[in-house]
């Protein structure tokens, strides 16, 4: 379960989000993968 843990950990911690020089914000479109991480742990 651990190693389970830390990989989704893992992907989670590849979004980022970009900022624009106007303050604008946005997140780069996720990955299958990170997607299905972030279904699995019910935050998406």
């Amino acid at each position: 379960m651990v190693g389970v843990i830390e990989k989704a950990l893992t992907r989670l911690g590849e979004v980022r989000e970009v900022v624009y020089k106007d303050g604008s914000r946005t997140r780069p479109k996720l990955t299958k993968e990170q997607k299905a991480t972030l279904e699995k742990l019910k935050m998406l």
